[in-house]
């Protein structure tokens, strides 16, 4: 949509701003879910992406998890949607490795570096929900080599 803006001599000028927006928000929608998870990253604690012209409501990703040792059990139950019902759950872990469904477990493997899960949730008329977790995974205590063989 175009704004029309008039300086004080009458001059007309233009602003696309609104519809930049509402582009951004086209292409986000039409790429696939996975690229939506993995392009996620940063503070952010959620983001929810629908369709630009609001008539649905964008499911709310929540997702909690467990921790024993170095291996996470993580659980997406709680997320919700207003307006319809979740029928996709993806899981990003940052180390590569991917899945889906509502819980799933996961083992990282050291050295541990900025560990991250990532939770996309996508409605039944493609609304889409994003949630972000930092992880702490201790590092795993030093060995020490006794070079004399003992």
């Amino acid at each position: 949509m175009e704004q029309r803006h008039y300086l004080p001599n009458n001059t007309e000028t233009k602003s696309m701003k609104l519809s930049l927006a509402l582009t951004v928000a086209f292409v986000m929608l039409s790429s696939p879910l996975s690229n939506a998870a993995s392009q996620f990253e940063g503070s952010t604690p959620s983001v929810s992406i629908t369709d630009a012209a609001s008539t649905n409501a964008p499911p709310i990703a929540v997702l909690t998890y467990t921790q024993s040792g170095d291996t996470f059990t993580f659980d997406a139950s709680g997320s919700t949607d207003p307006d319809g019902s979740i029928t996709e759950y993806k899981w990003d872990f940052s180390d590569g490795d991917s899945g889906s469904g509502t819980s799933i477990s996961h083992q990282y493997t050291p050295p541990y570096d900025s560990l991250a899960v990532t939770l996309t949730v996508r409605d039944t008329n493609g609304g889409v929900g994003i949630t972000q977790a930092r992880l702490s995974v201790p590092s795993p205590p030093p060995t020490i080599n006794d070079v004399r063989g003992n």
